[in-house]
């Protein structure tokens, strides 16, 4: 068993706990000009880091749930305190496809360096990577 088609050559041999403490580039195809920034816009160094930061999870939450979406007439449901005022009443649908900025305490600049660095590359697909290392890690920590 072995995850070596996700993470660089040097951190295969690592355990999952190890990789949890990796620096974020140690994910394959995560460069260091994207962990640079990921670390300048929101402090992300680790593998860790990356599979517990705030906005990420968001933006998951408001994908994944826009996938089955329908639109009533009626809806007694809000992430109001997840997203930046001029979204409040935008669909899970309208939503995924947002500026990073829609999320509230994601500045337009940190948006903007995030969009650039990462354009041809899906943050999500990082994100969601590291977050099965963290699970599986605290999960293998939790039998022994």
């Amino acid at each position: 068993m072995n995850i070596n088609n996700f993470v660089d050559k040097k951190y295969e041999r690592m355990s999952l706990k190890q990789l949890t403490g990796a620096p974020v580039e140690a994910l394959q195809g995560l460069s260091e000009t994207d962990a640079k920034v990921l670390k300048e816009a929101f402090k992300v160094k680790t593998v860790s880091d990356l599979a517990k930061l705030k906005y990420i999870k968001w933006a998951q939450a408001i994908c994944l749930l826009a996938e089955g979406e329908t639109r009533t007439p009626v809806s007694y449901m809000n992430i109001n305190k997840f997203v930046d005022k001029a979204y409040e009443k935008w669909s899970f649908d309208q939503l995924k496809d947002a500026p990073f900025d829609a999320l509230q305490g994601v500045s337009e600049g940190d948006s903007l360096l995030i969009k650039k660095a990462f354009r041809k590359k899906q943050l999500s697909k990082f994100a969601n990577i590291a977050s099965a290392i963290v699970l599986l890690a605290e999960a293998e920590e939790a039998v022994n």
